[in-house]
């Protein structure tokens, strides 16, 4: 485990940043399931993941700089992210931000990167930000980016991590099912790589999960 480390996000997230930006990925499907406002709804999913990455951005220059000052900017942009996503899906901004705001910083890090990335095309066997991702490549390339390395395969990810309740989840947690691994957002949502011909996109947690796991105990 290397949570210890300075969570720092790599050249390559700052580079797929500026392609988020540039190019919004808007109008991704965020499916919603029917314990929320409706059974699904539509997002500007560009300005979440701009949203996020301005909050890490600012997380970057804090950790460099120590200045209180891109502290607030942390905090304010990832309490507009959590704006954002709640709004579209139905659920309260106040409640998620405070999920994210009690998260240790290593998993906030870790989702808010995984957040930076929606709208990417899921890819078989990619784990390249702004290109491709499968689930498990999602996975390791966000908790990399919180200096937490991975074991590439699903069923590998979530063996690492110690086996958690889901009342005890925190954002930026694993869930698992056979096949299958994601990142818990809070309020009952996760974000991943679903399957071919989809994108990075938050959803509720799927009834099938069968395994919650911490994702600060992760041991290289």
């Amino acid at each position: 485990m290397t949570s210890s480390d300075t969570p720092r996000r790599s050249a390559a997230s700052r580079a797929t940043a500026a392609l988020i930006l540039a190019t919004g990925f808007a109008g991704t499907t965020l499916a919603v399931g029917s314990n929320h406002a409706s059974a699904s709804v539509r997002t500007d999913s560009g300005a979440v993941a701009a949203q996020a990455d301005r909050a890490l951005d600012a997380l970057d220059h804090w950790q460099e700089s120590n200045r209180p000052l891109h502290y607030v900017r942390f905090i304010r942009a990832r309490e507009a992210a959590a704006d954002l996503l709640a709004d579209d899906l139905g659920i309260s901004g106040d409640e998620l931000a405070d999920e994210w705001a009690t998260a240790d910083e290593p998993k906030q890090v870790a989702m808010l990167s995984a957040l930076t990335q929606l709208g990417v095309p899921y890819r078989s066997i990619h784990s390249e930000p702004g290109v491709g991702f499968d689930c498990s490549g999602l996975t390791i390339w966000a908790f990399a980016q919180a200096g937490i390395d991975l074991p590439r395969v699903s069923g590998d990810q979530i063996s690492a991590a110690e086996r958690i309740d889901e009342a005890d989840a925190e954002p930026g947690d694993l869930l698992y099912y056979p096949g299958h691994i994601s990142i818990y957002v809070g309020e009952g949502m996760m974000v991943h790589s679903p399957y071919t011909g989809s994108t990075v996109e938050v959803t509720e947690v799927a009834s099938r999960t069968s395994r919650w796991g911490d994702s600060m105990t992760v041991e290289d």
